[in-house]
């Protein structure tokens, strides 16, 4: 696999722990790019060998980024929430172009771990999509972040916040499009401000929350949702006091295995750890580590780990449960020896995995101060192959030909990805200005129907594109220009040389063409004859002797160029032949005929 680049926004410092070659390019306000509205930001990377991996989202809600790295011809997209705990990044990617069918993570946000008594909060639901379809200009999106984890204070505050008391909370929930990732549960917590004390229970989510360990109060963990990979939180245990079991506490349940329960053994008193969340085949340990999303562990990367157990009491000889691999944070309780002015902790889920808080524990004596973990933010992760372009080497030539004939465009093209080449050929009819696709012309060649001069300045071109892993790149070639030469045609008439006065208005004879142009009839020189023709019928008229020129014409057509013809008639007066009468045997009373004739 070949190394990536990977970018945050120009305006934040390049991020010298990531690989040598990769560029992280975050999300602070940015000029929005021509076609995007709002707080629009760019995530990019430099090309790697392909085509380049330029993002484009929107954060309309919340604090939120983008990254994007690429490897090889595969393109990682990282949606992550930047803002404080309990919130939630509502943004919009706008797809690429070609963009079809994407790999999606899905990860909601931690559970809080509990405090003073505090269980390990769930990790946040896991949907890992394949081979999903995409389409329209845009996709929402929402990067749920963790939820906070308890505080709790004995005695004075020493608290990282002074005043701060509270419950523990549970992560927000990621969406993609229509697919949820719910948050977390919390981790069951009992909290003391300045001695009142008050039980939560475990909280049911992405992975339910850890549970508690009371004398009094529920001891169930948290109950999976079902919107994502997830299991159920350890269990406490039964009650008891605290000399019996050391108010242990069960573990956040993770993506991929549920929560530990607090482990009872007489010679080991131990909350339980969390459960470990689900490692992502499609995701490599590089993508991850340019991106810094996951918890990497060898070749693979975890999601969605829950946070291990805290503990009360020093007699916890096991100590406190380890957060599960995924992120999922450590509980935390008293150290051994004295029992005042102790900050006990739990380990924050890991930013960017969904892992669950871990849970913290404090003495009930003297002044001590408890904090549960908070849990680990969630993410979105989109991957998609990124085709290379198709390479044109060979664009359609222009061509000439005459009406009748028919023209063939060609284009040569190839990829270097092993991506299928497809074509689809288009036609322009107002000198480039519009393109519509041809129906049918899908090949590296195209033959036009029978053409003629309405034809004639068609401009033809190719868009060739390469599809791999569902999504496509394309080319799009010059324009070649068509140019369609009307041909000659014949006009014949077979009108007579000669005529005489007295055929004039006899029935024509017909000119015709050995084109398709209509015919038509005009005088040319009518000289001393008088003469007239018809220009529809052709019949000749006349009223004198001499030389009649007229013309026959063949139209203009979309095939054919105009063509005529033109023949002179001489008109003459004619002869009359006489012949008397015949001889006649009868009476004087016979009759006699002449007869005359001309010629």
């Amino acid at each position: 696999m070949q190394e990536g680049k990977l970018c945050q926004l120009k305006t934040f410092k390049r991020l010298a722990a990531l690989l040598a070659t990769a560029v992280l390019i975050g999300a602070l306000p940015h000029v929005a790019p021509v076609g995007v509205h709002g707080s629009a930001a760019i995530a990019e990377t430099t090309d790697s060998g392909t085509d380049n991996c330029e993002q484009t989202y929107d954060v309309s809600s919340g604090s939120g980024s983008a990254a994007a790295y690429q490897s090889g011809n595969t393109c990682f997209v990282a949606f992550k929430n930047t803002g404080a705990v309990n919130t939630t990044a509502v943004m919009s990617w706008t797809l690429p172009s070609g963009v079809q069918r994407v790999d999606v993570l899905v990860v909601g946000g931690g559970g809080g771990g509990g405090a003073h008594v505090g269980a390990g909060g769930g990790a946040g639901g896991l949907l890992s999509l394949t081979d999903e379809s995409v389409s329209g200009a845009s996709v929402a999106i929402e990067v749920g972040a963790g939820g906070r984890g308890a505080d709790s204070q004995v005695g004075s505050d020493i608290s990282r916040a002074s005043g701060t008391t509270g419950i523990a909370y549970s992560g927000e929930a990621s969406k993609f499009g229509s697919n949820t990732a719910d948050g977390g549960g919390h981790g069951g917590f009992w909290w003391n401000d300045n001695g009142s004390g008050l039980n939560g229970a475990a909280a049911n989510g992405g992975s339910g929350g850890g549970a508690v360990e009371r004398s009094t109060g529920t001891t169930s963990g948290g109950t999976a949702s079902g919107n994502g990979s997830g299991n159920d939180g350890g269990q406490a245990g039964g009650g008891g006091s605290a000399g019996a079991n050391g108010y242990l506490t069960g573990g956040g349940g993770g993506a991929s295995a549920p929560g530990q329960d607090a482990n009872h053994d007489s010679d080991v008193l131990k909350s339980g750890d969390g459960g470990a969340g689900q490692s992502v085949s499609w995701i490599s340990a590089s993508a991850a580590t340019a991106l810094t999303i996951g918890e990497t562990s060898g070749d693979n990367v975890y999601f969605a780990g829950g946070g291990g157990g805290g503990f009360h009491d020093i007699l916890a000889t096991g100590g406190a449960g380890s957060g599960g691999l995924g992120g999922g944070g450590d509980g935390a309780g008293p150290p051994d020896g004295g029992a005042s002015d102790h900050r006990v902790i739990g380990s924050h889920g890991i930013a960017t995995t969904g892992g669950g808080g871990g849970g913290s524990g404090a003495p009930s004596t003297g002044t001590n101060h408890s904090t549960g973990g908070d849990g680990g933010s969630g993410v979105v992760l989109v991957s998609f192959v990124v085709p290379s372009s198709p390479a044109i080497s060979s664009a359609p030539s222009s061509s000439s030909v005459d009406a009748g004939q028919t023209a063939t465009f060609s284009v040569i093209s190839s990829v270097s990805d092993g991506g299928t080449l497809s074509y689809q050929w288009q036609q322009s009819t107002d000198s480039g200005s519009t393109w519509s696709n041809v129906s049918g012309a899908t090949s590296a060649s195209y033959t036009t129907p029978t053409l003629d001069a309405t034809d004639s300045g068609d401009q033809f071109r190719v868009v060739a594109r390469n599809t791999l892993g569902g999504n496509y790149a394309e080319a799009t070639s010059s324009a070649a220009i068509l140019t369609v030469s009307r041909v000659s045609q014949t006009v014949t008439w077979a009108q007579p040389a000669s005529l005489v006065l007295a055929n004039s208005g006899d029935s024509a004879t017909t000119a015709t063409s050995s084109g398709d142009g209509s015919i038509s009839y005009s005088l040319v020189n009518a000289g001393s004859t008088g003469c007239a023709i018809n220009s529809s019928t052709g019949v000749l008229t006349f009223s004198g002797t001499g030389t009649c020129s007229v013309r026959a014409d063949a139209a203009q057509t979309n095939t054919y160029d105009a063509a005529s013809t033109t023949v002179s008639v001489t008109i003459t007066q004619g002869t009359f032949a006489v012949s008397g009468p015949s001889s006649k045997v009868g009476t004087s009373s016979s009759s006699f005929t002449s007869v005359c004739t001309s010629s």
